[in-house]
């Protein structure tokens, strides 16, 4: 059986430190928010409007429309993301830093 060298065993424990305090952070984050406006939708997805309402129409972003105010559903973006092989913790790392009081 071979032993990985001292100096790989150290940096994968600061990586594992590094990666359990995004966890925490994550996690104690509270968002409380269901719905998000056009332009925090284009942030969170890095993607422009045309995209947005792209997705909008084929039915995989969720939509809210109350008068002329268009918002679109966090839990459809997440899904959205989670499907195109982004991991959870990026997802949920990109919407509580913009939605995280």
């Amino acid at each position: 059986m071979q032993v990985a060298p001292l100096e790989k065993v150290n940096a994968l424990e600061l990586r594992i430190k590094a990666l359990e305090d995004m966890l925490n952070q994550i996690m104690s984050a509270k968002v409380s928010v269901e719905w998000v406006g056009m332009e925090t939708a284009e942030v969170i997805l890095n993607v422009s409007r045309t995209t947005i309402w792209r997705l909008i129409k084929r039915n995989e972003l969720a939509v809210l429309k109350t008068g002329r105010k268009i918002q679109v559903g966090l839990n459809s973006i997440r899904a959205y993301l989670l499907k195109n092989k982004y991991e959870p913790l990026v997802v949920e790392a990109r919407i509580n830093s913009l939605l995280a009081a």
